[in-house]
């Protein structure tokens, strides 16, 4: 039988304890899913690290006492970091975003302020939740962090320290013949409408590769889940 998996903070009680002092998760474990002392589930416990975990105490509301039953290490992070830059969509579009760039293996996500952006506000509470229940579920031991949202012209002169890419529908962008490398890499996706003159205009100055994401015309959340996927397979 599969185990349910939790990526949560911990205390350590000698080297076979944790107590778990989250309320989301206690709750999720004693109330939603009605575990009990004597049964068991996965937790993180360090990055590429999991253990299978006995429930050894759950009377008290506020901590959850687990004994460790055995460590074992896993190999589903993502070997390449890739930070998403993603124009802030409307709530449900920019939650799926989160959630399936989790899934594909994405470092970090930066909100994105654009000329055509319309939202200009997000729950990072909510989106956060997302993010460490979709690692969980597909097997990862980080969760991407939301950073905060930040203009396009303040993110392109930041000066990050790695390659670059510039989703679009167009070649007007500087360095439309680069080549893809392993390193560490950045990728801008624009909201719906696409970027604006003025942006590709800023992109080429940069001289961002461009990323094609095929020929045929994207919802927004789409290509930014593609973007990532792409970086992280290429």
């Amino acid at each position: 039988m599969k185990l349910h998996r939790f990526i949560t903070d911990f205390e350590r009680w000698g080297e076979s304890r944790l107590l778990v002092t989250n309320p989301a998760v206690i709750h999720q474990v004693t109330k939603v899913l009605r575990m009990v002392s004597g049964d068991e589930f996965v937790v993180v416990i360090g990055q590429g690290e999991e253990a299978r975990v006995l429930i050894s105490d759950d009377s008290s509301k506020k901590v959850l006492a687990l004994d460790i039953c055995e460590r074992f290490k896993v190999a589903h992070d993502p070997r390449r970091m890739v930070i998403l830059c993603a124009a802030v969509l409307k709530k449900e579009s920019f939650e799926w975003v989160v959630q399936k760039a989790t899934e594909v293996g994405v470092h970090s996500i930066i909100p994105v302020l654009t000329e055509r952006t319309v939202k200009t506000s997000l729950s990072y509470d909510r989106l956060e939740m997302i993010a460490r229940e979709a690692a969980e579920q597909c097997g990862r031991t980080t969760v991407p962090e939301i950073l905060p949202i930040t203009k396009l012209d303040a993110l392109l002169a930041d000066g990050f320290d790695g390659q670059t890419y510039w989703a679009d529908t167009t070649n007007e962008v500087a360095g439309a013949n680069g080549k893809q490398t392993s390193g560490a890499a950045r990728v801008f996706v624009g909201p719906e409408g696409g970027w604006t003159d003025a942006e590709r205009a800023l992109a080429s100055a940069g001289k961002y590769l461009p990323l094609s994401l095929g020929d045929t015309i994207l919802r927004a959340e789409t290509a930014a889940v593609i973007a990532t996927y792409k970086l992280l397979n290429s």
